[in-house]
């Protein structure tokens, strides 16, 4: 249900798609997605890039968590900017994708989201998401949890 959903709001604008800033990509994309899981009674989490890393780049994407709690779908239909395109490197002292690419698990996630914009993790996934963002900083440092979400001291349930 929840690829069924990513994959249709990616359809829906494949064609206006280069219309916006990398920026209002992303939050067109965790709004809109947000909306129609929560319509389907998914619980989601909508989580800001520099509230895990040292960054002034915005950022959003989504969490959500199925029952098993062992497991979560990382959605984030707009990472397709972070890889070495036409643009030029800002904010990021190397491209996300290509950093994230240095795992086995790096790679699942990377291909999985360029090509669905959601992949099935757990969190160690999403840290090593979050890590490749910022290479100064240890996968094991960075402060995410499953349950961390569900208190609320990180993340926004909406």
């Amino acid at each position: 249900m929840i690829e069924i959903t990513v994959s249709e709001v990616l359809e829906e604008v494949k064609e206006y798609q280069e219309e916006f800033s990398p920026e209002g990509l992303c939050i067109y994309f965790a709004h809109n997605i947000g909306i129609l899981l929560k319509e389907q009674g998914i619980e989601y989490y909508k989580l800001v890039l520099s509230d895990y890393i040292d960054t002034d780049y915005y950022h959003e994407f989504l969490v959500t968590m199925p029952n098993d709690k062992k497991q979560a779908y990382l959605i984030d239909p707009s990472y397709g900017q972070f890889t070495p395109n036409k643009q030029q490197l800002i904010k990021f002292k190397k491209w996300p994708a290509d950093v994230l690419k240095n795992s086995n698990k790096g790679k699942l996630i990377a291909s999985q989201l360029l090509q669905k914009g959601l992949c099935k993790t757990n969190e160690e996934g999403i840290k090593t998401y979050l890590a490749s963002f910022d290479i100064t900083q240890n996968i094991a440092d960075i402060d995410f949890s499953f349950d961390k979400l569900k208190s609320n001291s990180k993340g926004r349930n909406i």
